[in-house]
């Protein structure tokens, strides 16, 4: 027997519903129901970015940066930095992620020269990075892995800013947080499908972690990594 040949399975945001809606006491029987199932995955969606790092909306940036410039706000969709550089003539030095405590305990921030900390102060739209020392010149660059907003639920037809790796945990995740809403919904089984969503999660966050330490074992009992 032959298989399909193709790897492109996902669901959009209304089959994701249904999935969740069957969980959850049934599909949406208004326009107000299904609207109320995409607000619970918007909030769902902002669940899983305060609980770590989503792999998959790590983004790389750049930041030309300015002589005597010591904080530049970012981009919209960047809700904070995780690492990141500074590019002279296309050489690269570390910089420390330091925190904001710290960085307002800078005594000497108007001190000028390659910048190497850098510290995020998040704002209710928007983040702002400082750096310190101050940029010298302004033909230096910043070079920053960012953590990128997932992307709204949005119209029905649209795809989940999702792997399909995460689409179990997903779905159980949202028919969690929408039987949070039925008064009636039974206890034991709010309590199943929250455990149900927090096992999938584990699981879908445990196969996305970096394999940089990742070991092979061979048959003769030795090692690659």
């Amino acid at each position: 027997m032959t298989t399909s040949g193709t790897q492109t399975w996902e669901l959009d945001i209304s089959e994701i519903i249904i999935e969740a809606s069957g969980m959850a006491g049934g599909p949406p029987e208004s326009g107000y129901d299904a609207e109320s199932a995409r607000r619970s995955l918007n909030m769902l969606f902002a669940d899983l970015t305060n609980r770590g790092v989503p792999l998959w909306k790590l983004v790389q940036y750049t930041q030309a940066l300015v002589d005597g410039t010591s904080s530049y706000t970012l981009p919209a969709a960047v809700v904070d930095v995780l690492q990141a550089v500074t590019r002279r003539s296309n050489v690269d030095v570390a910089c420390k992620r330091i925190s904001f405590q710290e960085y307002l305990n800078i005594s000497t921030k108007a001190t000028e020269g390659r910048p190497n900390q850098f510290c995020t102060a998040r704002g209710k739209d928007t983040a702002t990075l400082y750096l310190w020392p101050t940029p010298e010149n302004s033909t230096d660059t910043f070079v920053y892995w960012g953590i990128k907003r997932m992307d709204d639920a949005g119209a029905s037809k649209f795809t989940a800013d999702v792997p399909y790796r995460f689409i179990p945990a997903i779905v159980h995740g949202l028919a969690f947080f929408m039987a949070k809403k039925n008064k009636n919904f039974p206890l034991d089984r709010l309590t199943m499908l929250k455990n149900e969503y927090e096992e999938l999660l584990a699981t879908a966050r445990e196969e996305d972690r970096d394999r940089a330490g990742y070991v092979v074992k061979l048959g003769n009992g030795s090692g690659r990594r």
